[in-house]
């Protein structure tokens, strides 16, 4: 698996919804509509750039890493290490801070968004 870096640009890709129903009468292949859909979920706002983010794309060659799922989401097996750094939301609960804080390796950059005090703007701030 090879982390992808997230493109940042000023507007949002969009999946038009004729082609999703071309894709289900077979005018256009499932993969064809994964490969969009995928290239979609590499790009964030323009606002965003400074996560510098990556993703990665587990795919069904990936099932071996599944710890654990279900019909929603799954859980997978990862090294902490490959995490240089986390955000938290302004809204995340501090116990879920907390079990993230645990299982990350020492030397882990933790920082937070906060809302500025006139709430107009937010800011990032170590954790």
């Amino acid at each position: 698996m090879k982390p992808e870096k997230v493109i940042y640009q000023d507007k949002l890709p969009t999946l038009d919804l004729l082609e999703l129903l071309e894709s289900i009468i077979g005018l256009r292949t499932q993969e064809e509509i994964a490969s969009q859909a995928w290239i979609a979920l590499k790009i964030k706002l323009r606002e965003w750039e400074y996560e510098q983010e990556y993703r990665i794309n587990l795919s069904h060659k990936a099932q071996s890493l599944v710890v654990k799922e279900n019909d929603k989401f799954a859980l997978v097996k990862f090294q902490p290490e490959w995490i240089k750094s986390i955000i938290f939301s302004y809204r995340m609960p501090a116990k879920t801070r907390e079990y993230i804080r645990s299982k990350m390796h020492e030397g882990t950059v933790f920082q937070e968004i906060v809302i500025s005090p006139d709430n107009s703007a937010l800011r990032l701030k170590m954790a």
